[in-house]
C-alpha cells in the first residue's frame, strides 16, 4: 500500500480559524507578549533569514558551476553548499506562518519535503520523469520533487560514489536534462527564500509585533503553534516514522527510506540543529546565544505551579534529549540505526519532549492548539 506523501502541508496546517473548544485568554497579563514577539522577529527571525539567504546564493552559485562543469572537485563544492544552506535553513524552518505560508502551503513543505518521490506516474510524476520530460517549470512540480531534499538526491550517491554522481551529468542518459533540472530546483529555492524574508522585513515584522492577544489567529497564536509543530515534525517526520513509529498512522514498518536526508546521510546533523532552533527560541536566544525574551520567560511570568513544572521540565528535557541524540550513531540512518537500542531511546525521548512543546505550554498559557498532527499525539 502507498504509503502517505511525507510533507508538511499535509500535517502540519496552522488554522487560522476560530476552535470550538479554544481556551481563555492568556493567564497572566505580566508578561509583555508584543516585546517578545518584536524580539523574536528582530532579534531572531530576521538574522536567521539572513543567513540562510546567504548560504543559499553561494548554494546557487556552486550548483550552477558543477552544472557547467561537472567535475568530483566541482560536485564536492555543491556538495559542501548544499550541505551549509540546509544547514542554515534549519534556522528558518519553523516560522509557516505569515510570509512562510504560500496559499495553505508552508515553505517547509515547499524546500524540504521528504521523502522524494524518485519515479512516478503521469499524474504524479517523480524527479526522473520530470527530467526525462524537460519539465523544468519547478514552481508547478510537487513538492516531493523539488527543494533541499531533491538536491540532496542529484547531488549525493547513498554508496557514496561520487564518480557515479559526476556520470549522471556528463556520460549518462539526460545528462543535459539532468543539469538544467539541477539549477531550476536550486534557482527556486532562492527565490522561495528571499520573497519570504523581504516580506518579513518590509511589514510581517511589524504586524507580527502589533498585538498581545492569544487568540486563535493571533501572532501569538500563529508562533506557538508553529513552535509546537516543528518540533512535531523532529518527533514524528525525522525520528519515529521512518522507525516504524508512527502512532495512528498505520506505518508499522522500518521505513528506513524515510530519512531525511537519506543519499547524503546527513539525518543525524539536521535533526541536532533543527533541534538547536526549537531550544533557542524557548530561551529567546539571539544568533549569538545572548539569551533574551522566550518562551522560558513566558511560562515563569504565569507563575502557576503548572507553569513553573513545565518550564523547569522543559530545560531538563532539552539536554536529555541531546544526551539521547549523542549515543545514536552519526553514520547514514539505516535498519541497522533505526532499530537499535540507542535510537529507541531518543524515540521515547521525543514523545516525552513533545508532550511539554505542545500540551503542557497549551495548558499552562491558555493558547488553543490550531494545528492537527495526525498522530493522535
Amino acid at each position: 500500500m502507498k504509503l502517505f506523501l511525507v510533507s508538511c502541508s499535509i500535517v502540519f496546517i496552522l488554522m487560522l480559524s476560530s476552535c470550538s473548544n479554544q481556551k481563555k485568554e492568556i493567564q497572566s497579563d505580566s508578561f509583555e507578549r508584543r516585546e517578545w514577539l518584536k524580539y523574536t522577529a528582530e532579534k531572531i527571525i530576521l538574522p536567521s533569514f539572513e543567513k540562510v539567504e546567504l548560504a543559499v546564493d553561494t548554494l546557487v552559485n556552486k550548483v550552477n558551476y558543477f552544472a557547467d562543469n561537472p567535475t568530483i572537485s566541482t560536485l564536492a563544492q555543491a556538495q559542501a553548499a548544499w550541505k551549509n544552506a540546509i544547514l542554515r535553513w534549519m534556522l528558518c524552518t519553523p516560522f509557516n506562518f505569515g510570509p512562510g505560508e504560500f496559499l495553505g502551503n508552508p515553505l517547509e513543505s515547499i524546500i524540504n519535503t521528504f521523502p522524494v518521490r524518485i519515479e512516478g506516474n503521469a499524474t504524479q510524476p517523480g524527479i526522473e520523469n520530470l527530467i526525462r520530460n524537460n519539465q523544468f517549470s519547478i514552481i508547478d512540480n510537487p513538492n516531493d520533487t523539488k527543494g533541499f531534499q531533491a538536491l540532496d538526491y542529484l547531488l549525493f550517491d547513498s554508496l557514496d560514489r561520487q564518480e557515479e554522481v559526476v556520470a549522471r551529468y556528463t556520460t549518462q542518459s539526460y545528462a543535459n536534462a539532468r543539469k538544467q533540472f539541477l539549477k531550476s530546483i536550486a534557482q527556486e529555492i532562492k527565490v522561495r527564500i528571499e520573497r519570504v524574508h523581504r516580506d518579513w522585513k518590509s511589514f510581517y515584522a511589524k504586524d507580527f509585533a502589533s498585538s498581545g492577544s492569544t487568540s486563535a489567529g493571533s501572532p501569538t497564536s500563529l508562533y506557538f503553534n508553529a513552535f509546537a509543530a516543528s518540533f512535531e515534525r523532529i518527533k514524528n517526520f525525522k525520528i519515529l516514522f521512518p522507525a516504524g513509529m508512527g502512532a495512528g498512522l498505520n506505518i508499522g514498518s522500518l521505513r528506513p527510506e524515510l530519512v531525511e536526508a537519506r543519499f547524503s546521510g546527513f539525518s543525524h546533523e539536521l535533526v541536532l540543529e533543527h533541534t538547536k532552533t526549537i531550544e533557542r527560541l524557548w530561551y529567546g536566544k539571539d544568533l549569538n546565544g545572548v539569551d533574551g525574551l522566550g518562551y522560558e520567560e513566558y511560562l515563569k511570568s504565569i507563575a502557576t505551579p503548572d507553569a513553573i513544572e513545565a518550564a523547569n521540565r522543559t530545560k531538563a528535557l532539552f539536554n536529555e534529549f541531546y544526551d539521547a541524540l549523542s549515543k545514536v550513531p552519526k553514520t547514514r540512518w539505516n535498519a541497522s540505526v533505526l532499530t537499535s537500542n540507542e535510537f529507541n531511546a531518543l524515540a521515547n525521548k521525543s514523545r516525552e519532549m513533545q508532550a511539554y512543546m505542545k500540551a503542557r505550554i497549551a495548558s499552562a498559557t491558555g493558547i488553543s492548539i490550531t494545528y492537527s498532527s495526525g498522530d493522535g499525539d
